[in-house]
């Protein structure tokens, strides 16, 4: 009688929210081992799903009853035994369930086209790790960190030279994390041009699922020199790491994914990676935050940052001089124009920098003088060139002729500078340069994106750039003669306690971008206030000490830490509800230290109530709390040490 072929048991982990259950892992039959990491088809309940496979091992006796079979291997052995780990912590970390936290590391969850897949890969015969040894190796080794403080951005990038050359003379993999996707891709092309022979990947969500896809494979297979990439490049399957750059890591809107869960910060998580692969971690930025000159010993801070100075100095244009309140609003004063047409003149290239991208910021009703807002999230719509307004939080577009909802008016008057209106106003000032605009509209289509590249690589640097703060914060954009900033004190309206220090960081990281002899203009209504006086003129330690201690006196980070609850709608409950029973649950079980601060509506928001947590950042959350925070329903995002404690 022939004998019957082996079975194995596989631990599948599907990618699904499963709140409340601590093994997250389902157990399948298999006619053949599949290798851990693997991603496969699964039957779960009624619905078909995918589900990484944590564990193979062969099944002692006949298959039970109840054990599926597993259905198609959709990507096998696609994750490394690093990467599964760092899902394990992270899932701690971050309160969320392991099967969303997985859905990071496959950026694409089918086999991609004319690609050809080795479905016969070897399964390492491993377990999958468990959370209780991964505390006791996490408490064993500690990342050592550098934050650098480049004087400006030619610095920053010999730095960046330089790491590039010893890592390649080491024959180790170079993980370098951008903010910004046009300034990954910037980088990338700078650093292919200086070393020609190294194989310099760039990861993004640019790049196409083939693209990723074979990218993915060179680095399990150690081929790639220098990794440069955006925050997800930090879920990419990284061995052999020489070290860790992290360029600007205090601009946090950009490298932490607030838009879904998991919300997770990349800083933090290539910190773990750092810890756990025993690697250095090394920021770079012209324009740290106050938490530089903050005494630390996990952290050894060196070099200076950018100051301004006779060299490169800042100038302020006020604008209540000639200002009428009946004459209509000049984007551009005339003494900006002047500066601009004599430093294209110089043959030296401008950056003119705007809040917002479009036409304008807000509108307001010619009659009844409402603002024009969303009705899905009530942010302010900007007027779009058509005549139409959209908005840029997510994306509504108006009809071609809106109505106002208070009056029924149909004429709306536009105020604020947008980048389409900037270049407007310099068409009609006699500009002879057509200016080069970087919002995200203008790199939404592949070929413009590409132009932008090229562009932006070539010599000489274009005459005129319009950008976003956001789009030019982190651009390696050369030596530039005059910098012009509209509306730079808008940024300080936004309710968020960090505004004062993310407009002292923006001001001071645009002067590093400066070349000898050049100037940054701000133009505000206020030329008197501490930012264009005593924040330039003082010593940055002294500015630092001032941001720190109103922290200090107001129970912020660094000194103390927020766990922030955004709780939304089910279909049973309301969003105030939700809110009740968590904040409820949460202050039965709170020791004194933890202050479960009451619940409130953010800033132009009429559902999702916010529970904020705070304790002192020495003291580490207690386990009952880290319980119930894992325990919540799936309708509580959560978010460790917020951007904003608004939104």
């Amino acid at each position: 009688m022939a004998e019957s072929s082996p079975l194995y048991r596989l631990e599948v982990v599907p990618l699904t929210p499963l709140f409340g259950k601590r093994d997250p892992r389902f157990s399948y039959v298999s006619t053949e081992p599949v290798a851990i990491g693997s991603l496969a088809s699964i039957s779960f309940g009624k619905r078909n799903l995918t589900g990484v496979i944590l564990g193979s091992l062969p099944l002692p006796g006949p298959k039970p009853d109840w054990m599926k079979p597993i259905g198609t291997i959709i990507l096998p052995a696609f994750l490394i035994d690093h990467q599964i780990r760092l899902a394990w912590e992270l899932s701690e970390q971050l309160y969320t369930p392991l099967g969303l936290v997985f859905k990071l590391f496959f950026p694409l969850q089918r086999k991609p086209r004319a690609v050809q897949v080795n479905s016969t890969d070897t399964p390492s015969g491993k377990k999958s790790p468990k959370k209780k040894a991964l505390a006791r190796r996490k408490s064993t080794r500690t990342a050592k960190v550098v934050w650098e403080g480049m004087t400006d951005d030619t610095a920053l990038f010999c730095q960046l030279i330089a790491l590039s050359q010893k890592s390649l003379k080491a024959k180790k993999l170079l993980l370098i994390l951008v903010p910004e996707l046009l300034a990954a891709e910037l980088y990338a092309t700078k650093l292919r041009a200086l070393f020609t022979e190294a194989n310099i990947g760039c990861l993004s969500s640019r790049r196409t699922p083939r693209e990723t896809y074979l990218l993915h494979q060179a680095l399990k297979e150690e081929s790639v020199d220098i990794l440069i990439g955006t925050r997800q490049a930090v879920f990419a399957p990284l061995s052999n790491l020489a070290e860790i750059v992290i360029i600007d890591p205090e601009k946090r809107l950009s490298y932490v994914q607030w838009e879904m869960a998991p919300r997770y910060d990349a800083v933090i998580v290539a910190l773990s990676i750092a810890q756990a692969q025993n690697v250095s971690c090394r920021k770079l930025s012209v324009a740290p935050g106050a938490e530089f000159f903050l005494p630390d010993t996990a952290t050894v801070r060196t070099g200076t940052p950018f100051h301004f100075d006779t060299q490169r100095r800042l100038k302020t244009i006020d604008l209540r001089k000639g200002y009428k309140k009946n004459t209509k609003e000049r984007i551009l004063s005339p003494e900006l124009i002047d500066a601009i047409r004599q430093t294209e003149k110089d043959k030296r290239p401008v950056l003119i920098l705007a809040r917002q991208r479009g036409v304008s910021r807000f509108s307001l009703c010619a009659k009844c003088q409402t603002v024009l807002r969303c009705p899905n999230c009530s942010a302010p719509l900007s007027e779009m060139k058509n005549g139409s307004y959209r908005c840029l939080t997510d994306g509504y577009r108006s009809p071609l002729f809106p109505s106002c909802r208070e009056c029924g008016q149909m004429q709306f008057k536009s105020f604020g500078a947008g980048t389409e209106s900037i270049a407007r106003a310099l068409t009609e000032a006699g500009l002879s340069s057509k200016p080069i605009i970087l919002d995200r509209d203008s790199q939404g289509l592949k070929q413009d994106f590409e132009k932008l590249i090229s562009t932006l690589t070539e010599t000489p640097t274009p005459s005129i750039i319009i950008a976003t703060y956001e789009a030019a914060t982190s651009l390696p954009l050369g030596q530039l003669g005059l910098i012009a900033c509209i509306e730079a004190d808008q940024g300080l309206f936004f309710p968020d306690f960090q505004s004062e220090e993310r407009l002292w960081r923006e001001i001071r990281c645009f002067g590093g971008k400066l070349g000898d002899g050049g100037t940054l203009i701000v133009q505000t209504f206020e030329p008197d206030s501490k930012f264009w006086t005593a924040w330039i003129r003082q010593e940055l330690e002294a500015t630092a000490a001032e941001l720190l201690e109103e922290r200090k006196l107001l129970h912020y980070p660094p000194y103390f830490s927020f766990i922030r609850l955004e709780c939304w709608s089910t279909k049973g409950e309301s969003s105030l509800q939700v809110a009740e029973k968590t904040e409820q649950q949460l202050k039965d079980i709170a020791p004194k230290e933890i202050e479960i601060l009451p619940r409130y509506l953010p800033f132009n928001r009429k559902n999702r109530y916010h529970i904020l947590i705070r304790f002192p950042a020495e003291t580490e959350p207690p386990k009952a709390l880290i319980t119930a925070l894992h325990s919540l329903d799936q309708s509580v995002k959560i978010m460790h040490n917020p951007v904003s404690l608004q939104g």
